[in-house]
């Protein structure tokens, strides 16, 4: 029970009737250290309280594919109220005098009901090693019901001797003071760290990789700030990237992260390889600018325009490696492929937006789909853009202008800006195609000279990877198969549902219908290997880039990345 850890301090004399100040809302942090490690974190929260004499306090709870996150925070005390015994578990329902000034303080790390860390791919949960801690703000802060994301806060984060601590919090400057949505959109990590840093951009390292050394980091990093900064006319402003390595699972490679406003957060095995690194941290770095600087997103369902915000990252992030010559065009062809490929062999291709909101968290194929799509249809814009105004102006144009609309109407959202600015540019209503692509699942269609001069988009036919079972459903259902289908090559090998899923040999990075896959699975008393050809029974039409044996091959690097 969550709550045999509350304990309720009144303190209605000394607290009712404060008008609440600029500064009302404080969040203060303070780590633990205890042999050398940091073990937990006491934490405050000081806010105003609801006029009606009740405030609800939202505990953290499911964010990042993570559930019931508040088993995480215990010895939660409140002052200034009275906590209701009733309040459900997740949940704080505070009563006090009308508008008094409440408090809440909490410990995280080591508590009695905290669920063990899983290190290793995306547990976005807290995080106590002997060389590290880490934690998003989104994980461990509560969230009362008198506040919004524009509410003025103030954090005030505790350094101890002989830590190195980092913050994309240190983005407020001495004086702490930020929105109480940044409170939330934070990250901070500790320990053993080592510091790279460009301009006022940082880059904080716990781990060893296999095959990058910290020149690595330090060249690519160094690289990609400025040249996003360049993309974008932006002068040097903070951006804080964490990365975490840990050691690889035997036949495994694990990469995931997150991005936090001006933060990224990584998370690797050892044996990450560079041609993963550079794009990653280049797509996370360009959140800074896409969707934060060229409008707002949705407040609700918010993953209904994920076509947006990362497919338009996507796209905008192969353009700057293609100018910086971090990539060729065979590396830009390569990308545009994969991603290609991925949408047009997509089970959920003709998703809508909303389907996707609803899936985004709880199936791969849901979660993998705006990215593919939104490439494709910012692809689509920008040949349209450079076709109608004969090559004076691209999409690139158009986000330029969405930043500088979006910084004078800070309420305009970034599909209107979108819609309106390629009219202005171009003089093109884009509304309803968009629409039909965007939020209604249409195919979105892609000439042949999309990329021209550099190569065009054929379309070839042939039979596609096709896994056999539903991977998503299968890990929902504790790793008993899942979702096979009577007509499927994996059905003919003999995989059944609820067979135990031991292992899987699939590589993500490598999915192709030519290579055999094979499953480990329990049946019966014994252990059984299934081995089958990953391949669809019928043909499907797939489109990729097929770059010509071009003569000036920067010519073709400029036409790709916009210059």
């Amino acid at each position: 029970m969550l709550l045999r850890n509350l304990i309720a301090l009144a303190s209605f004399t000394a607290l009712s009737g404060m008008s609440p100040r600029a500064d009302a809302v404080q969040w203060h942090i303070t780590p633990v250290v205890e042999s050398g490690a940091v073990t937990r974190l006491d934490m405050s929260l000081s806010f105003p309280g609801d006029a009606d004499g009740v405030t609800e306090v939202q505990l953290p709870d499911e964010w990042g594919g993570e559930r019931e996150l508040y088993r995480g925070l215990w010895d939660i005390r409140a002052t200034g109220g009275e906590v209701d015994a009733a309040s459900p578990p997740g949940k704080l329902v505070l009563r006090h005098a009308p508008g008094a000034h409440l408090r809440l303080d909490w410990k995280v790390g080591s508590g009695p009901d905290a669920p063990d860390a899983k290190l290793g791919g995306n547990d976005y949960r807290p995080r106590f090693a002997p060389d590290h801690f880490y934690f998003i703000g989104f994980t461990v802060l509560p969230q009362p019901d008198s506040l919004s994301e524009t509410t003025a806060a103030r954090v005030t984060l505790d350094r101890p001797d002989g830590l190195t601590l980092v913050s994309d919090l240190d983005h407020a400057g001495p004086s702490g003071r930020t929105t109480f949505g940044n409170l939330s959109q934070s990250a901070v990590f500790g320990g053993n760290l080592r510091l790279i840093e460009s301009g006022k951009a940082r880059l904080a390292l716990v781990g060893t990789f296999d095959t990058l050394d910290d020149a690595f980091w330090q060249q690519t990093f160094t690289a990609i700030a400025s040249a996003e900064r360049r993309y974008w006319s932006s002068g040097d402003e903070p951006f804080l990237v964490t990365v975490i390595a840990e050691p690889a699972e035997p036949e495994s490679y694990s990469i995931g992260g997150t991005g936090l406003g001006d933060a990224f957060s990584l998370f690797s095995g050892a044996n990450m390889q560079a041609e993963d690194a550079a794009p990653l941290i280049a797509h996370e770095m360009m959140h800074t600018w896409i969707p934060h600087r060229i409008g707002r997103m949705p407040e609700e369902d918010e993953a209904r325009h994920y076509w947006l915000s990362e497919g338009f990252t996507d796209w905008a992030t192969f353009r700057v490696l293609v100018r910086e010559g971090l990539w060729s065009p065979a590396d830009f062809a390569k990308a545009f492929n994969q991603a290609a490929k991925a949408f047009d062999i997509s089970p959920v291709r003709t998703a809508t937006a909303s389907d996707i909101a609803d899936g985004f968290w709880s199936s791969q194929e849901m979660s993998r789909l705006p990215y593919q799509k939104g490439m494709l249809i910012a692809a689509w814009l920008d040949a349209g853009i450079r076709g109608r105004t004969k090559g004076k102006s691209d999409l690139d144009d158009v986000l330029l202008r969405m930043q500088r609309a979006a910084s004078r109407d800070t309420d305009a959202y970034a599909y209107d800006l979108l819609v309106r600015e390629v009219k202005k540019v171009a003089g093109w209503d884009v509304a309803a195609e968009l629409d039909a692509m965007a939020m209604q699942g249409a195919p979105v269609t892609l000439a042949e000279d999309t990329f021209a001069p550099c190569g065009k988009v054929t379309v070839t036919a042939g039979p596609i990877w096709e896994r056999g079972f539903d991977f998503s459903a299968t890990a929902a259902a504790g790793w008993k198969i899942q979702g096979v289908e009577e007509s499927s090559r994996a059905y003919e090998a003999g995989l059944r549902n609820d067979m135990e899923l031991r292992s899987w040999s699939e590589d993500s990075r490598d999915r192709t219908p030519e290579k055999e896959a094979t499953a480990l699975v329990t049946e019966g008393d014994g252990v059984r290997a299934i081995t089958w050809l990953p391949a669809s029974r019928e043909d499907f039409p797939v489109r990729s880039l097929l770059l010509a044996d071009v003569a000036n091959d920067a010519a073709c690097a400029r036409r790709l990345s916009g210059e």
